[in-house]
């Protein structure tokens, strides 16, 4: 639940949480110690005025009202690692569905990435949908918002991190068979029209999942989870040979 995540990790953010009267669910109680711990404002709701305030119908019978996240620049994520040190950066290209986004941002958090960027004309942006797909990740993982993605793919080479794109084309190495690179950059694209050709441009690699199915590809969302498990398996192994 976003809520409980905020709770735990940016209470600072929660000005109030609205919840409704429900003795029997677990879940919501344990939210409430959790604000009441933490000396947040907590109010009673009807889920007819949750449903109001989110504009939806899905909102788990708690609302919170917070501060908006500062922003992060791209310059102060490349800054938070030094050039001889593991990073794991996260560059989305038009991923426009807000579950899809949701989902990845979750990935991110659980598989420990420095930090996500995607571009304000090519994504969602982080809203209700997205931070409850994202399960309150996308109140953990610095997110970057740029106005050009292969802008900021130039840049992040320059930090000296490998840009490796997942790109089903030809030419495509088998994520079995490739080795990541300490310091990389996972690069994804729309489940349509994939990473944008100015942006392929600049990868340093293209890898692609083998599929033994039917069908010829995975969501992308589930496909960052193969990719980013792939990397950390690696780094793992990396560090049992050293």
């Amino acid at each position: 639940n976003a809520t409980r995540e905020l709770l735990l990790f940016s209470p600072g953010r929660v000005k109030e949480v609205l919840v409704v009267e429900d003795r029997e669910n677990k879940r919501l109680k344990e939210i409430v110690e959790l604000a009441l711990k933490q000396d947040i404002k907590l109010s009673k709701a009807s889920k007819h005025e949750l449903s109001q305030i989110v504009r939806s119908d899905s909102h788990q019978g708690i609302v919170a009202k917070v501060d908006a996240r500062e922003g992060f620049s791209l310059k102060s994520l490349l800054g938070s690692k030094r050039s001889d040190e593991a990073g794991l950066l996260l560059l989305i290209d038009a991923v426009q569905d807000p579950h899809n986004l949701g989902a990845i941002l979750r990935a991110a958090e659980c598989y420990g990435v420095q930090g996500v960027i995607y571009s304000r004309n090519r994504c969602p942006g982080i809203g209700p949908v997205v931070r409850k797909s994202s399960s309150g990740a996308s109140e953990i993982v610095p997110v970057v918002e740029v106005g050009n993605l292969v802008q900021a793919a130039v840049t992040i080479k320059k930090a000296e991190y490998w840009l490796v794109g997942a790109d089903v084309g030809e030419g495509s190495e088998s994520l079995h068979k490739f080795s990541f690179p300490a310091r990389c950059c996972l690069v994804l694209g729309s489940e349509g029209s994939g990473i944008q050709r100015l942006l392929l441009e600049k990868l340093d690699y293209r890898v692609k999942i083998p599929m033994f199915g039917r069908l010829d590809s995975l969501n992308v969302s589930q496909a960052a989870s193969v990719f980013l498990d792939a990397y950390r398996r690696g780094l793992c192994s990396i560090d049992k040979q050293a």
